[in-house]
């Protein structure tokens, strides 16, 4: 089969099986062979990222000057250029949807856009590159729950993205479970979280340690308490007026005068 050493490669590393499958069918509909589009997808891919990075820029409502400011910036980010000339063609790929993927999932809690476009991004993203679900997770979660109104009507369309994003692809979702959290070395590879025991399970979801090898930093409880007291404090700070809304609240309005 034309499709045969991705789709390997795709068996091998099951956490990256989206840029195989995808370079396994633009061959089969050009009739190209594999090893002949590498260069031309790695390119492809890189080329993307400043176009997601400004689409995902705009849907928070940015302005259109800073998020070319950021599309440039992603563009040209030393760990980008590194990638691509490494030819991690996965990693390239994945970036683009990792940056799309946490501007649309918040804008659908938002009712900034359709749910189906999101859960659709979302369902690209586990199937590219999964790792990236360490980072954009915890990004997406923040966003929805520290919101101050309508937190309700938010999480529901943050449920309904994540069941559509798993109907449109469960076998890659049960993949990126079961390697993410599942011991099934004897099926393609130990889990990079808890094959290791809890503590480094810990200091690889905070950052303190990679997410091979078995240095761990003593620095992981404070990191991990840092990260649920940053959370605790943002809930409490949005929830609690500040002094400018107390005195406005105070501040009498008496007939015939204007208020700004």
């Amino acid at each position: 089969m034309p499709a045969d050493n991705p789709m390997r490669a795709a068996l091998a590393l099951p956490l990256r099986i989206g840029q195989s499958m995808a370079q396994a069918a633009l061959m089969v509909a050009t009739g190209g062979e594999p090893v002949n589009s590498v260069m031309v997808l790695t390119a492809l891919w890189a080329l993307l990222v400043a176009p997601a990075a400004f689409v995902a820029a705009r849907l928070p409502r940015v302005r259109r000057a800073l998020a070319a400011a950021v599309a440039v910036v992603s563009a040209t980010s030393a760990i980008l250029v590194q990638q691509a000339y490494q030819q991690n063609v996965d990693a390239l790929l994945g970036v683009g949807l990792a940056l799309l993927t946490v501007a649309s999932c918040v804008a659908a809690a938002e009712r900034r856009v359709p749910v189906p476009f999101a859960a659709l991004v979302l369902a690209g993203l586990v199937a590219v590159y999964t790792e990236y679900a360490l980072f954009v997770a915890p990004a997406v979660l923040g966003a929805v729950l520290q919101r101050r109104r309508h937190r309700g009507t938010a999480v529901r369309r943050s449920l309904a993205v994540l069941a559509l994003a798993v109907l449109v692809a469960p076998t890659a979702w049960v993949r990126a479970v079961g390697v993410l959290a599942i011991d099934r070395a004897a099926d393609a590879a130990a889990s990079p979280l808890i094959r290791d025991g809890w503590y480094l399970a810990v200091s690889r979801l905070v950052g303190a340690a990679p997410l091979t090898g078995t240095a761990a930093s003593r620095s992981v409880i404070a990191l991990a308490g840092l990260l649920v007291l940053g959370w605790l404090l943002a809930r409490r700070g949005r929830q609690v007026p500040g002094p400018v809304a107390h005195a406005a609240r105070r501040r009498p309005r008496l007939p015939g005068l204007r208020h700004g």
